[in-house]
């Protein structure tokens, strides 16, 4: 599972969830301990290791392509049975989903600087995306599992 806490001058940004509760409650715990607020939760794609734990991030906007959100659904279907099986109560019984769609070369602006998805379609996923920022001359890519 990754998951990405980016450290911005006044505020955090999440990449990506987790899969269980106490995991993506960990998360979020790390991110609340900098002590700024989190500004956005940004989904790579819809598999259950990447959005489940956004049930940690209920009170933030959380940002995914239409294809990651259908994808999601789809698999929360198709896994939520096994996986609150294999978890029990260390999976959430109700998934949060994103809830803001963003579009392929979209940009959005936290702390200042600019993030921006890349749509890669069909991949590791039904539809995999990336998030790049730019931070100065340097560019950082936020892959999921591409």
């Amino acid at each position: 599972v990754n998951a990405f806490i980016v450290e911005l001058e006044k505020s955090v940004v999440v990449v990506d969830g987790t899969l269980a509760i106490s995991s993506s409650t960990a998360l979020r715990q790390k991110a609340d301990a900098l002590g700024k607020p989190i500004e956005a939760v940004l989904l790579t794609h819809g598999h259950p290791d990447h959005y489940v734990g956004l049930s940690s991030f209920q009170d933030v906007p959380r940002f995914c392509s239409k294809g990651a959100l259908e994808f999601a659904y789809r698999e929360d279907v198709a896994k939520a049975p096994v996986a609150t099986m294999l978890f029990g109560d260390d999976f959430p019984k109700v998934r949060t989903f994103p809830n803001e769609i963003v579009n392929d070369g979209q940009s959005l602006t936290f702390g200042g600087l600019q993030f921006t998805f890349k749509d890669l379609g069909p991949g590791e996923s039904d539809s995999d995306g990336m998030w790049l920022v730019k931070d100065g001359g340097d560019t950082h890519a936020f892959v999921g599992d591409a």
